[in-house]
């Protein structure tokens, strides 16, 4: 990947394509599983299923 260029990726999708050693610090911004309604139901998870996606997404950083 370039620096200083834009990139539109599902964010695991773009973190497969980063270089390994090539980033200092990730600040995320993940569902928070509260009900909240984003018009795709993805924010009210069984609460095993959201610890086991949140599990598997700090596993690829």
């Amino acid at each position: 990947m370039e620096l200083n260029k834009i990139y539109q990726y599902d964010c695991c999708e773009g973190m497969r394509r980063v270089a390994d050693n090539s980033i200092d610090i990730i600040i995320a911004d993940p569902p928070y599983n509260i009900g909240k309604d984003f018009g795709n139901n993805k924010d009210n998870m069984p609460l095993q299923d959201y610890l086991n996606g949140r599990k598997n997404g700090l596993k690829r950083l």
